[in-house]
């Protein structure tokens, strides 16, 4: 069973990141995009490097790899449709 949200804690130049029987430590620099991407909510990385850092990219790899995060594939967006509202719209 998934806890969700993710508990993020600060500790100085690292943060932990516990979720799903999971616990990462990152730079503390990659706090933003780790809050972003841990949201809940879809996140299109391309826009999302423009507001905190390009360093969203290796952050998503590491959360994707770790499994906290996935691609959003056109089967799980169809599960946003209509819940979540564009920022362009």
């Amino acid at each position: 069973m998934h806890h969700f949200p993710p508990l993020i804690e600060e500790n100085g130049d690292t943060v932990d990141v516990t979720a799903a029987g999971k616990k990462l430590t990152v730079a503390t620099k990659a706090l933003p995009a780790l809050r972003l991407l841990l949201s809940g909510r879809p996140v299109r990385l391309e826009q999302a490097a423009a507001i905190v850092g390009d360093e969203i990219h290796e952050v998503a790899e590491i959360l994707i790899k770790e499994e906290l995060c996935a691609p959003l594939t056109d089967e799980l967006s169809s599960g946003y449709t209509g819940l979540v509202t564009d920022a362009t719209s």
